[in-house]
């Protein structure tokens, strides 16, 4: 009886951290369909307007739009592509979920090439990874570990020079991007994360290179946190 009284007394407890993280996902720029379909009335003017002012759900549903062809196509008879500059716009506004999109991008690009172990291929991976490690520094762990999980798919291993190019590139990012955000009005990024999420621990740890590339960028992130 005293167990099961201390698993009841655990299970609100749990729920809370669940809520906590899901509200600090949805800041972060990640929502459901249903969340989309709120804004489904919205013209592409309106939804442009939204996300220039600093709304995240209209910055998603709008580039989800030109993903899935939903939107009207341009005076030349083509649909525009649009998804690099809306992937920029949402993470400048604030949205990690944005960078994942921008990095899957960039993941695309490797995988045009014939040979993904080409020095062409391993440069657009390298760019993807910088990317992912933005989302890190951002505070946000899962767009890293997505980063993670493509090299271990893509066997891709990366020199000590190849890391700190890496590292460079993301921290390059940050400053462009903090900088149009600022001039923008938004102010300084926040990568906060609530305790629900500090206490997140990525699972399962990357071998090899990858593990001290992850605890390289847990620093770079700790630095920038530090006032």
């Amino acid at each position: 009886m005293p167990i099961n009284g201390a698993q009841n007394e655990a299970i609100p407890d749990g729920l809370k951290r669940l809520q906590e993280n899901l509200a600090w996902k949805r800041s972060r720029g990640y929502f459901t369909p249903a969340d989309h379909e709120s804004y489904a009335s919205y013209d592409v003017k309106v939804l442009e307007a939204l996300a220039a002012g600093g709304d995240l759900l209209a910055s998603s549903v709008l580039v989800h739009g030109y993903i899935e062809g939903r939107f009207t196509e341009d005076a030349s008879g083509q649909l525009p592509d649009k998804t690099h500059e809306l992937w920029r716009e949402g993470i400048v506004i604030g949205s990690t979920r944005a960078i994942a999109g921008a990095a899957l991008r960039a993941e695309g690009a490797a995988l045009n090439h014939e040979d993904p172990h080409s020095p062409e291929s391993k440069q657009d991976f390298m760019e993807a990874l910088a990317l992912y490690e933005l989302g890190y520094l951002r505070g946000d762990r899962d767009v890293l570990r997505s980063g993670l999980a493509l090299a271990r798919q893509f066997d891709l291993s990366f020199s000590p020079e190849e890391k700190m190019e890496i590292h460079r590139r993301a921290k390059r990012l940050y400053r462009e991007l903090e900088a149009e955000r600022v001039l923008r009005g938004f102010g300084p990024f926040d990568n906060s994360r609530p305790p629900a999420v500090t206490n997140w621990e990525l699972f399962p740890r990357p071998n090899d290179w990858g593990s001290n590339y992850y605890d390289d960028v847990v620093a770079e992130y700790k630095a920038l946190q530090s006032p």
